[in-house]
This record gives C-alpha cells, structure tokens and sequence, in this order.
C-alpha cells in the first residue's frame, strides 16, 4: 500500500507535544500542496474510476428512491381508486375521481421530467397512463349518468306538477257539478213547493169530479130504474075473450 500512493503517507501521534503536532500538519498541508497536478487535484485513474463509482451509486440510489417513492405512490392511488369506485354516491365519485386524476397526472409529470430509465418506472408509467384511461371513461360515464338523472328528474317534477294541476282542476270541476246540484236540487224543491198549492187545488177537484161522477151515476141508476117503474105502471092491461 506504500508504493501504491508513491510513499505519500504521513503519521499522527496525538501523544506528542503541540510543537510536534504542528510539524505534522505542516507535514499533511505540504503534501497535500504537491498533489496538485496539472490544474487539479486527485487526477489518478484510480480516484477517477472512484468518482465514477460514486456518481454511479449516487444515481442508482436516486433512481431507487424515485422508483421507492412512484411505487407507493402508485400504490396509493390504486387503492384509492378501488374505494372510490365502489362508493355509491355519485356526486362524490365525481368530486373524487377528478382529485385523483389531478394526483395522477402530477405523478405522470414527474416522472417524465425526472427522465429516469428504470424498468419499475415504467411499469409504474404504465398503470399510471391505464389508471387515467379509466377514470376519465368512469367520470365521462358518470357525468352522462349525472345529467340523465337530472333530467329525469326535472321531468318527473314536470309530471308531478301537471299531475297536481289536473287534480285541481278535477276537484274544481266536481265542485262546480256538485255545486250545481245542489242548486238544482234547491230549484227543484222551491218550484215544488210554489206547485203545491195547485197539486191540493188539482187532488180536490179530481176528488170532487169523482164525487160528481158517482152521484150522476147513481142518478142516471134511479131514473131509469123509475122509468122501468112507470112504464109498467102505464101500460095497458090485455084482456082474454073465452
């Protein structure tokens, strides 16, 4: 390892006095000072492919978390969706699923301008990009499903104030024919009590007629029962001649 770094090694001894102490760092800023080679310092291969490693592993770990974070993410608005979609509430399915789409097409944005290659993020892409397709069909359904309904239910309403108003105007009409007979009923009875007297005067005089009759019958009776007595009493008697 000494010849690896050309010798370029310094030791500390924390046990010695500061005088010394000093002396070894003036020992570390001198070597430190020679490194500078060609404008910068570090240039080794070995330091490079060191750098390279390094960004490399700081990529991959920003990848991992991108990728950690997208999944749950993802994840979450999976689940989300599934509770939504099985409430029955239209209006909040409407209220819910557009909050969701604007949470998915923020997580789209996101992983678009990280421009990460990752197979998960892809993946993720692709349930994010199936996930909007579903929802926008589930809210365009909904909505159609949301203004059927309320014309459906302004016609009802229509119906139900015709209704009511035909009912009214029924009842009104059997008011007015009851009205109206019981108007005639009262007619009906006031002419007949201005005919009464006339029905006695009428049933007197049919009584005396009868009355007349049965005495001019039984007059007619004894005339011609005297008649018959009188013609027999005038008629000449016959005589027999031996």
């Amino acid at each position: 390892m000494y010849h690896e770094v050309n010798g370029r090694v310094i030791l500390f001894d924390n046990r010695k006095k500061s005088d010394v102490k000093d002396q070894q760092r003036q020992q570390l800023v001198s070597m430190v000072d020679k490194l500078m080679v060609g404008g910068s310092r570090y240039t080794s291969d070995k330091f490079e492919k060191a750098k390279r490693a390094y960004e490399s592993l700081l990529r991959e770990n920003k990848i991992s978390a991108i990728t950690e974070e997208v999944k749950e993410e993802t994840s979450i608005i999976i689940g989300s969706m599934k509770k939504i979609l099985e409430n029955p509430n239209a209006d909040y399915k409407i209220n819910a699923l557009n909050d969701l789409m604007s949470r998915i097409t923020a997580l789209l944005e996101k992983i678009y301008h990280k421009d990460v290659k990752d197979l998960h993020l892809v993946q993720a892409t692709s349930i994010m990009i199936r996930a909007q397709l579903k929802v926008e069909m589930e809210l365009k359904c909904l909505q159609l499903q949301k203004e059927h309904d309320e014309k459906e239910r302004d016609r009802k309403t229509e119906a139900e104030k015709e209704t009511e108003r035909l009912r009214a105007l029924v009842a009104e009409q059997a008011q007015a024919l009851e009205q109206k007979e019981k108007d005639g009923q009262e007619e009906a009875k006031r002419k007949k009590e201005q005919m009464r007297p006339m029905f006695i005067f009428l049933s007197n005089e049919e009584r005396q007629m009868s009355e007349s009759a049965t005495n001019y019958n039984q007059l007619t009776m004894d005339y011609l029962r005297m008649r018959d007595e009188y013609n027999r009493a005038t008629a000449p008697k016959s005589c027999c001649v031996m």
